[in-house]
């Protein structure tokens, strides 16, 4: 690595409930496979049969997350339970099924993941390797293997309705959001409030589609231009009205102020995952 670069932490993203793992330490290997599908073909004439090409198979891959609190006795278990919930069932009522992910390395773009991968954790395996005196686990690697999908779906049993993770035109839900420069934790609020699942009722591409968008739905756009640094509205259209509630940011040091405070928040607390929401005590339990 060149003097002066940065360093950049895997994310892994969950795009049902828009939490995510951001490695400690970035591996040291990443394992790659690739299946493709043949039939033999044997009634040819010949000693070896012909081979039928009938598809492709998804791209798997597993990676060494390596996580320790060693020296300052600190738990590991928050940021492993973290790793668990991507092969644990989203919602026993509604999804019933683990989440789709997005892995990224790097940041603007991927140089690895060119755009980021999309799939399903297949497994996840931890091994502890350190302990602190009273028996809690300081350091542990967790074997991470994933499967590339393009949409996430249980089996149909004859019961309900089949359940998918749905990718908006131009990216991931989580994507989109970052994009926007808000998180999708605010955006789901927004969902909840009106009772509505914002995986299928988000609407982020407009082109060559005109009227009204489908009664229940959320729209989504961005602009971006000139000297604009970072400017997010809200807004509610009615018949000969809207309301709107905007932020506009003037100065990017504010973003780098409000990464300081948050690096401040999480230097005081124990080993886990936190988001903003934390750091700014609006859950209650700063």
């Amino acid at each position: 690595m060149g003097m002066g670069q940065k360093i950049h932490k895997i994310i892994l993203f969950n795009e049902d409930t828009g939490s995510a793992v951001i490695a400690q330490y970035n591996p040291k290997e990443i394992t790659f496979s690739k299946s493709v599908s043949w039939e033999a073909n044997t009634s040819n004439g010949f000693d070896y049969p012909d081979a039928t090409f009938t598809g492709g198979g998804p791209v798997k891959f597993s990676l060494v997350l390596l996580f320790d609190q060693h020296e300052n006795n600190g738990d590991v278990r928050g940021s492993i339970n973290a790793l668990m919930s991507f092969a644990l069932i989203v919602d026993e009522k509604k999804l019933k099924r683990p989440p789709m992910v997005s892995l990224h390395w790097g940041f603007q773009q991927d140089v690895l993941f060119k755009g980021g991968f999309r799939g399903v954790v297949e497994s996840v395996q931890t091994k502890y390797t350190m302990f602190a005196p009273d028996g809690t686990p300081t350091r542990a690697e967790a074997t991470v293997t994933f499967t590339q999908a393009a949409k996430a779906k249980i089996s149909k049993s004859g019961e309900g309705e089949e359940k998918e993770a749905k990718s908006p035109a131009g990216g991931t839900v989580v994507g989109v959001t970052q994009q926007l420069g808000m998180s999708l934790d605010k955006w789901r609020a927004v969902a909840d409030a009106i009772g509505i699942d914002l995986s299928e009722k988000a609407v982020y591409a407009r082109e060559g589609i005109t009227g009204e968008r489908e009664d229940g739905t959320i729209g989504f756009s961005t602009i971006r231009g000139g000297d604009v640094v970072g400017e997010h509205t809200t807004a509610y259209y009615m018949a000969g009205e809207r309301v709107e509630i905007s932020h506009k940011a003037t100065d990017r040091q504010i973003f780098a102020r409000g990464a300081l405070f948050a690096a401040n928040y999480l230097a005081k607390q124990k080993a886990g995952l936190y988001n903003m929401s934390d750091a700014l005590n609006l859950t209650g339990q700063g």
